[in-house]
């Protein structure tokens, strides 16, 4: 519909088993706490026994979390649980609208103590338990997410995804990554070269900062707070670096791609969960005197008809 017609790779398929990231529902009927999906099209809870997406590490889980959310889940009001698969455990995040007493936190806290493989449980806004500081490899730099946060959901599409946008920006010195999360492409690229890091929430930006400061090989990167739909980087501040990279939300990027176009940037990686506003974009991107050289569909969303991709722009 776009009228574009680039070259495609092959697909990168993520394994069985490989999804670290979880967000659930848990629901109390009766004694029990159901733990899992809502069925298609329904209110009902799925309670999942197994699954053939997930890391088994939160599968194998459940039974103990199922324990950990009894004093904190009651009749009518569900709870939402973000489980993420660190490297050294699991981190559960439980947000519920009926806020907990202290008596029943100190209880979750107490059977999270007991269990062997929960290292931190949030609930809404509270540290409740914690055994270590999480901890995720990005660029082969130790970062500790905060709770909830958002990071690709397989470890090998991002490690795929991080190698192509390397690629992409080929031998540029000063690169921008726009919402660059907690450095998915922002530490490898700062290998070889130096990054501005450009993000709206400041909790994503302070781990990033802190897992670079304790790194040891990266060139220097610098961090901004800006929200890039309202505010995208203009022309003359994108005009400032060699080359670009851009990971947008599903809806896009569409005002930060016009801005590109306008600039002298003759280097532009656009990774993407959305292949319909990508498509968008990219075409404001060609129109304005780009071509598409490489589209790598990334699948790390197993049984579902949602890929990644990413794209690489030249002059």
């Amino acid at each position: 519909a776009r009228g574009l017609t680039p070259p495609v790779d092959a697909i990168w398929r993520a394994p069985l088993y490989s999804r670290r990231r979880a967000v659930m529902t848990a629901r109390r009927e009766g004694d029990a706490i159901l733990l899992g999906f809502h069925k298609r099209h329904s209110h009902n809870v799925v309670d999942m026994q197994v699954c053939v997406v997930l890391d088994q590490a939160i599968v194998g889980a459940l039974p103990e979390i199922r324990r950990v959310l009894a004093p904190l889940v009651h009749p009518g009001h569900d709870a939402r649980l973000t489980i993420l698969a660190c490297d050294n455990g699991l981190d559960v995040l439980v947000e519920i609208d009926k806020k907990p007493g202290a008596g029943d936190l100190a209880k979750a806290a107490r059977v999270a103590a007991r269990t062997s493989v929960l290292i931190r449980l949030t609930v809404n806004r509270d540290e409740v338990y914690r055994r270590a500081a999480p901890q995720v490899i990005m660029g082969g730099v130790p970062i500790t997410p905060p709770p909830g946060a958002f990071l690709q959901a397989v470890a090998g599409a991002e490690h795929e995804l991080a190698r192509l946008a390397v690629g992409g920006v080929g031998k540029a010195k000063a690169i921008a990554d726009l919402f660059s999360g907690l450095g998915t492409f922002t530490l490898p690229l700062a290998r070889r070269a130096r990054v501005t890091a450009v993000e709206n929430d400041d909790g994503l930006l302070a781990a990033l900062t802190a897992g670079a400061r304790n790194a040891s090989g990266l060139k220097p990167i610098t961090t901004l707070r800006r929200d890039l739909d309202r505010e995208p980087l203009s022309a003359m501040e994108l005009n400032r670096f060699e080359a670009v990279v851009f990971d947008p939300p599903r809806n896009g990027a569409l005002a930060q791609s016009l801005e590109i176009g306008r600039s002298k940037l003759k280097r532009v990686v656009a990774v993407s969960c959305n292949p319909a506003t990508f498509a968008r974009d990219a075409r404001a991107l060609v129109d304005a005197g780009f071509r598409i050289s490489k589209i790598a569909p990334v699948d790390q969303f197993l049984y579902s008809p949602h890929v990644e991709l990413v794209a690489w722009f030249e002059r």
